[in-house]
């Protein structure tokens, strides 16, 4: 006790057991729980675990992202075909001459061979 608190010149008297111990601000202060833990196979366990975790989210997050994008697609393709069926059921009702349904040109039936019953038909055969 005398001789650490006696001063001899500019030098001070340090404990030797005190040159090995790092000031708790300093960068290499490690308390007893961190410097006497041995159980690397467990952090290393947790470290795995964590990259596990990290790459299962990232496959969840991925997986969630498609089933998205194709609910998004078979929407616009239901949306689609109904727009389609609309139109085609107001081109059946319709009564325009431009929606003839396989109506020739000419009053002649190429299957019976025979001419139409009508005027058209008349003026063909003559």
């Amino acid at each position: 006790q005398r001789l650490r608190n006696r001063v001899g010149g500019f030098q001070r008297y340090v404990d030797p057991a005190e040159v090995l111990t790092q000031p708790p601000d300093s960068l290499a202060y490690a308390d007893d729980a961190d410097r006497f833990n041995r159980d690397t196979t467990g952090m290393e366990k947790m470290k795995r675990d964590a990259e596990y975790a990290r790459k299962e989210m990232s496959y969840y997050n991925l997986r969630a992202e498609r089933a998205e994008r194709e609910e998004s697609r078979w929407r616009q393709a239901e949306k689609e075909h109904a727009q389609d069926e609309a139109h085609y059921d107001h081109q059946r009702t319709e009564d325009d001459s431009a929606w003839r349904r396989n109506k020739t040109s000419v009053p002649y039936n190429l299957l019976s061979m025979q001419y139409s019953e009508d005027v058209e038909g008349e003026k063909l055969r003559y």
